[in-house]
């Protein structure tokens, strides 16, 4: 996939997350019982087209919540932009010792295993380390 073709692509999933987030509900007369979820309003608020979410009915009034309908009308072109200057620094081996300490403090009288790792180059990264 080209940078420009990707780049469409997320303003379109941003495009279509932005519009879910709106919601609009109504309270309608009984003459608009028979709206049910997925049905196709035109409230005449923007935008155009609302799609009945959740209906509702309480006694002689459809509740309806809607949200909007969210449908590309053209492609939008992607600019592939600028790449972002990264370092490209190979990660270097890493070197761990166990240290033998003693006591830590005054309190506990048990000697205490320790972990140590460097790398003599700039490529070093911590590293987790897990003991079973």
């Amino acid at each position: 996939m080209s940078a420009g073709d990707a780049k469409s692509l997320v303003q379109r999933m941003l495009a279509r997350q932005w519009a879910a987030r709106e919601k609009l509900t109504l309270r309608l007369p009984p003459s608009r019982i028979d709206l049910e979820p997925g049905s196709i309003v035109e409230p005449g608020v923007a935008p155009g087209a609302w799609i009945v979410d959740k209906s509702t009915i309480d006694g002689f009034v459809a509740i309806v919540e809607l949200r909007p309908s969210w449908q590309p009308r053209v492609a939008l072109v992607g600019d592939p932009g600028r790449v972002g200057p990264n370092d490209d620094i190979v990660q270097a081996p890493t070197t761990l010792a166990l240290i033998d300490a003693a006591a830590l403090s005054d309190s506990v009288a048990e000697p205490t295993v320790m972990v140590a790792a460097s790398s003599p180059s700039p490529g070093w990264r911590a590293k987790p380390i897990e003991a079973r």
